[in-house]
């Protein structure tokens, strides 16, 4: 069981997109399909070992992509990701530390329907999250920040607004 899993209240609101997985599938091709064959040209051994090499990087690539999880919980904004032991980690901030969540938005991000999402820090505008290729990160910004807001309120703070409009 994942420590996403045990959190028990935890609502998911992003993962990578499928663009993010695009990115890997070329790699892969060219790993594959240019790598392999040449590596033919210094024996079996040699094309074997890149071959090996190859499905092992694509293989983690892919996996680490799908590690990623952006979700939110009583206590605040966290993303999960990694796959090795080592790797593993979450990340986030807690809801009186959130300055804002927003979404890069562009053309290309338009048209894949892949965003960029960032969440700051209040007081520093550091963005403590920063990910790239989330799937509906435009309503997944609006969901984080729609439910900070209910923070702010409940916990009396809503008149004190993060830097980020200043």
């Amino acid at each position: 069981m994942s420590t996403l899993e045990q959190a028990g209240t935890a609502q998911v609101v992003g993962y990578k997109s499928w663009l993010a997985y695009s990115v890997t599938l070329v790699l892969a091709a060219l790993l594959f399909f240019v790598a392999v064959p040449l590596a033919f040209r210094w024996g079996d051994l040699a094309a074997a070992l890149v071959l090996a090499l190859a499905a092992l990087l694509v293989a983690y690539r892919l996996a680490s992509s799908r590690s990623v999880v952006l979700y939110y919980d009583d206590a605040g904004i966290w993303v999960y990701r990694g796959v090795l032991p080592w790797r593993r980690r979450v990340l986030g901030l807690p809801w009186g530390e959130v300055g804002q969540a927003s979404f890069e938005a562009g053309f290309w991000s338009w048209v894949t329907r892949s965003w960029t999402v960032q969440v700051s820090h209040r007081h520093s505008r550091v963005n403590v999250i920063f990910l790239t290729h989330i799937g509906g990160g435009k309503r997944a910004v609006a969901t984080l920040n729609g439910r900070h807001q209910q923070w702010l309120q409940t916990h009396g703070q809503a008149d004190d607004a993060p830097l980020a409009g200043r």
